[in-house]
């Protein structure tokens, strides 16, 4: 767990610790859990050691508590405490199913900043046991909800873990955001009243003149808000930014931009008075993923958000002359981003040729002039300025 910004420890790895000198149970789920994350290190990045003493130490480990949970869970009074909850969510995040070497199949086309954070790195390529995660789910409700945990961190911890989930999945999270800081619940308009970015000085925010509901413009708003607490983290200004405020504020906004409802279930009436708000999810998605939210490269389902978002951008960009000025550049930003997760061969090019039409259609002739378009949407330059640029040079070889 990230300490604060003075340093200090958070209480909920004391906490966990001296929970685990009482419940043997919990002490080996937590062994097995230690296990988990030195083995995926050390296999997919060569830190530090595991071998085949380790393995079989982990798996012991893992009879271990299960043995011991068939008579736990029987116990009513037990099953729903904060020791068992915490044992079965080392149960239900620890399944590596990813390749028995260091070797990437794949790269992220972005620079995210604080892929580390929260060891998102780490358990990002780890799976949920669908059994584990069932019971998980179950003995949650069963204690009342999140809200009722009294155990440090722990709420927060799997509130993060289902965000991650859902990240992972291309679903809603199933849980509620927890704060790590507070152990509670918070809202994301509460989070943008205490830090709103604008977008560059002098500019109107485009977001004012395209139709989306205010739930999504909410979730520009966050973003924008992380990515400016990111910049200033990057840039070294004491702003008051720790690590317990970026988890924070990161979690907040990724479980937003999750929970954003598909169009297909809001009905029809939101394709006539919010014609892109489904690009625009798509497109909040692939950066969350990519760029804020960081998920290690290969677990991001890019391919399936792309051919989502190309569906969506075609209906859109049919007729450019009954598009207002700020559609056509929501339509572009849409279209930089899938561009640049797009790998296929003749996706890519339908990304490339369409955003040379719109760029034109918009008078942009540089770099920097898309860029600003960009920016007034959301960007973020560390992460995205290498790919943006060389998706821009392709578009200028196009005769």
């Amino acid at each position: 767990m990230p300490s604060s910004r003075n340093g200090a420890t958070h209480a909920g790895v004391q906490g966990w610790f001296t929970s685990s000198t009482i419940h043997p149970t919990l002490h080996s789920a937590m062994l097995y859990g230690s296990y988990s994350h030195r083995r995926t290190r050390w296999v997919m990045k060569r830190q530090g050691q595991f071998n085949y003493e380790d393995m079989r130490e982990m798996a012991v480990c893992e009879a271990n508590v299960i043995s011991r949970m068939n008579g736990i869970l029987q116990d009513p009074l037990q099953a729903a405490s904060d020791a068992v909850i915490l044992t079965v969510l080392c149960l239900a995040t620890n399944l590596y199913n990813g390749p028995s070497t260091d070797e990437e199949t794949s790269s992220s086309p972005f620079y995210a900043p604080l892929r580390s954070l929260q060891w998102l790195d780490i358990y990002g390529r780890l799976s949920p046991h669908p059994v584990h995660q069932a019971g998980l789910l179950q003995l949650i409700a069963l204690r009342g909800g999140l809200e009722k945990i009294e155990l440090p961190g722990l709420a927060a911890v799997i509130s993060f873990s289902s965000i991650l989930g859902a990240s992972k999945a291309l679903s809603r999270p199933p849980l509620p955001f927890i704060s790590l800081r507070t152990g509670r619940q918070a809202t994301l308009p509460h989070m943008v009243d205490r830090s709103s970015p604008s977008t560059l000085p002098g500019d109107r925010d485009p977001l004012l003149d395209i139709h989306i509901p205010t739930e999504m413009h909410d979730v520009f708003r966050g973003m924008r808000a992380y990515v400016s607490l990111v910049e200033t983290y990057q840039d070294g200004i004491d702003g008051g930014v720790d690590n317990l405020t970026l988890c924070d504020t990161r979690n907040l906004v990724q479980w937003h931009v999750m929970a954003l409802a598909p169009a297909s279930e809001l009905g029809p009436l939101l394709a006539q008075f919010c014609p892109a708000y489904e690009a625009c999810r798509l497109a909040l998605v692939i950066f969350g993923v990519g760029v804020t939210f960081p998920l290690p490269p290969g677990v991001a389902l890019f391919s399936k958000l792309v051919g989502a978002l190309r569906v969506e951008l075609q209906r859109l960009t049919q007729d450019n002359a009954s598009q207002s000025v700020s559609s056509m550049q929501a339509c572009c930003w849409c279209l930089v981003l899938g561009g640049i997760v797009a790998e296929a061969v003749e996706e890519k090019r339908w990304f490339v040729h369409e955003l040379k039409r719109i760029v034109a259609a918009l008078g942009i002739s540089t770099w920097e002039q898309l860029k600003r378009v960009l920016r007034s949407f959301l960007w973020l330059d560390s992460a995205c300025d290498m790919a943006g640029r060389q998706l821009w040079d392709e578009i200028q070889r196009i005769n």
